[in-house]
């Protein structure tokens, strides 16, 4: 590249194009923008070969169809003594216009200027100091793409954006070209997103900011997948249950959805991890749950993958309030249980064992809140001998039957012995 050279040209009346009896006739070509900052251009062109000229005239203008003379560039020497220059003083952010001529002085020290160039634009750098360092914003989240948007730029003709997975731009991809403030990004993971504004000439010359000055935002995130259906893990000590889900990737949070058996009364409870408690539930009734996940917008706002489908449960039967009668009799040899009703119930199924922890069969089915017992697996209960039972209330949604809780039940049961 050529060395730039500062202009600063003097006003002077144009004369007759003539230099010593010679006609300045040569047009100079190639006339093109090599160089910017916010309030400067360096411009260079093709040197002329006709003997004697090797001085250049340059016009600068905001409006391409006013050339007067005071739209020359100011020049102490009157002209320009190489084919390029630099023009200063400008407006950052701007278009102007430049044309070249060749320029010579005759004996009594009057310019003389050849045939103009075509014209060219010209573009100074847009300049925004708040837009370094400022955020990208986030402003929709859907699958495998995010939308964002930034601050427009006085002066910008255009925008830049970088997107790689990291907060390099080492293998990033550009989206160039970008006319309006916002754009959708095509991605299945979280991206860093840096953009960058510019302002381009009808020539095709960008005047770009630099690498520092750009806004971005770490961590941009698709919508995230479907939720698996939630697993109950166990019941806890506030009177519910705890709620156990798989790990979405790409996602800020969880919403944890629950309502009664029948669609009513829902609530929303909101999560960083895939586990939650819900408690202060009704132990004899059925609940939904369902769960889903979430990306945080820059507005603050949630964006939500798919629900899970709902998982359907109830707390522990036996362990709530479960009534034994007639076990300690000497005199009869049958055994009644007795609970509560449960709402969304559809029946109850009586368990029962000789072993604890073991060898538990269904023994009765019914969909009333009571049931007696004289047998146990074809036989009367022994002397002697302990039993062990559990109550499951049944619901059926759709084609599926859900269960009430096992959660410690085999630590109660009943016994009943004969003397």
């Amino acid at each position: 590249m050529k060395k730039i050279k500062k202009v600063s040209m003097v006003l002077t009346t144009i004369a007759a194009s003539v230099l010593f009896g010679c006609a300045v006739s040569a047009t100079p070509t190639g006339l093109k923008q090599i160089g910017d900052t916010t309030n400067a251009v360096a411009i260079d062109w093709d040197d002329t070969t006709i003997a004697g000229i090797s001085n250049y005239a340059v016009f600068v203008s905001t409006d391409k169809d006013r050339w007067d003379e005071s739209t020359i560039v100011e020049k102490s020497s009157g002209f320009v003594k190489s084919s390029e220059a630099s023009i200063t003083n400008l407006t950052p952010g701007s278009s102007y216009y430049v044309k070249v001529t060749e320029a010579a002085v005759d004996s009594d020290n009057n310019l003389h200027l050849g045939k103009w160039s075509d014209y060219i634009e010209i573009v100074t750098k847009p300049d925004d100091a708040s837009f370094t360092g400022a955020t990208v914003k986030q402003t929709a989240a859907k699958k495998g793409k995010v939308s964002i948007s930034w601050q427009a730029v006085n002066g910008a003709t255009g925008y830049e954006v970088k997107v790689s997975k990291n907060d390099t731009t080492v293998d990033a991809t550009v989206y160039a070209d970008v006319t309006g403030t916002s754009l959708d990004i095509s991605t299945n993971s979280p991206t860093y997103a840096g953009v960058y504004y510019y302002r381009k000439s009808s020539t095709g010359y960008i005047a770009k900011s630099s690498e520092g000055k750009q806004a971005y935002r770490v961590s941009l995130k698709p919508l995230p997948g479907k939720a698996k259906k939630p697993k109950i893990v166990s019941e806890n000590v506030v009177g519910g249950v705890n709620v156990k889900f798989s790990t979405i990737n790409n996602c800020d949070g969880y919403q944890v959805q629950y309502c009664k058996y029948n669609g009513k009364g829902k609530k929303n409870k909101y999560t960083a991890t895939s586990q939650i408690s819900l408690s202060s539930l009704n132990k004899k009734m059925f609940y939904k749950v369902r769960a889903r996940g979430y990306v945080v917008l820059s507005s603050g706002k949630k964006a939500y993958g798919k629900w899970s489908k709902a998982n359907v449960f109830c707390m522990d039967q036996t362990r709530h309030n479960c009534k034994i009668t007639d076990a300690s009799s000497s005199t009869t040899k049958k055994v009644k249980l007795a609970w509560k009703k449960v709402k969304g119930a559809k029946n109850y199924t009586v368990y029962m064992s000789k072993s604890r922890y073991s060898g538990y069969k269904a023994v009765a089915t019914t969909k009333g809140t009571s049931v007696t017992l004289s047998s146990f697996n074809g036989s009367g209960f022994a002397y002697n001998q302990n039993y062990y039972y559990y109550v499951v209330a049944n619901a059926k949604v759709g084609k599926k039957t859900y269960k009430s809780l096992k959660y410690n039940r085999d630590g109660f049961h009943f016994y009943r012995k004969y003397y």
